[in-house]
């Protein structure tokens, strides 16, 4: 896993590439919908984008858990300058222990971060723990059947290598953010069998797998023939599930 405390910086420059915000956070929104009065478990909230987008679209309480403390730290600043009142905190996702229930545990991120079956069952189990009944996890993820030209998505600010992986090997993601050093992190590839395995013996529901859009505004500024090969060969997807009653 790359060392999140030494690329913090980096990534939140990252986040204003038109393919974070015009294609993943534009993914991400309209799977979570309307937020409004809900509680939200905001697991790899890193700097806190997210966390702050449900504050400001009515969550009524949002906990943010990262387990690099200069992510937090970072969103902690954005908090103390602009308070909405978010809870973050310092925790891993395989084992964090809260002593509440959520509407939502958002999980944008994170499961691809686990090395085998094992880390991805514990990361799911920590997800079912924290859902209320008929609770929902909504997340972003690495596409578990990507396999094309992983270099042909440097137009869109990153690269992906190697091209096809198989079960638990390491898959490369270099970042070209704007005004920040490029920056790598490392992921695990797992099969659809193993996240439904997963899924299903935490208590959760089998994934669905939703595909992610450009934004209508930035798809008609770039031109269809742009995004053709990000939306034919799409490297990241939504996922949808729900605590099993």
């Amino acid at each position: 896993m790359a060392d999140f405390n030494e690329i913090a910086q980096g990534y939140q420059s990252f986040l204003q590439l038109p393919v974070y915000r015009d294609v993943e956070a534009f993914s991400f929104e309209k799977l979570i919908g309307d937020c409004s009065d809900l509680s939200i478990l905001d697991l790899a909230c890193g700097e806190g984008y997210y966390s702050r987008y449900f504050r400001q679209h009515g969550a009524a309480r949002v906990v943010g858990v990262d387990i690099s403390a200069e992510m937090i730290r970072l969103a902690a600043a954005q908090e103390h300058s602009d308070p909405l009142g978010i809870d973050y905190r310092v925790g891993d996702a395989r084992d964090v222990e809260l002593e509440e229930r959520f509407d939502i545990v958002s999980g944008a991120w994170l499961l691809q971060y686990a090395r085998d079956r094992d880390g991805l069952r514990a990361m799911c189990t920590t997800i079912a723990q924290h859902l209320k009944p008929e609770g929902v996890l909504v997340g972003l993820n690495l596409n578990p059947i990507f396999s094309a030209d992983g270099m042909a998505l440097a137009k869109y600010g990153h690269t992906r290598t190697p091209d096809h992986a198989e079960e638990g090997d390491a898959v490369c993601w270099r970042f070209y953010p704007p005004q920040a050093e490029p920056f790598e992190i490392r992921t695990y590839q797992k099969s659809l069998a193993s996240y439904a395995w997963a899924f299903e013996h935490a208590g959760l529901t089998r994934p669905e797998w939703v595909p992610v859009s450009v934004r209508p505004e930035r798809l008609a500024q770039d031109g269809a023939d742009f995004w053709a090969y990000f939306l034919q060969h799409p490297p990241i997807a939504g996922l949808r599930s729900r605590a099993m009653c």
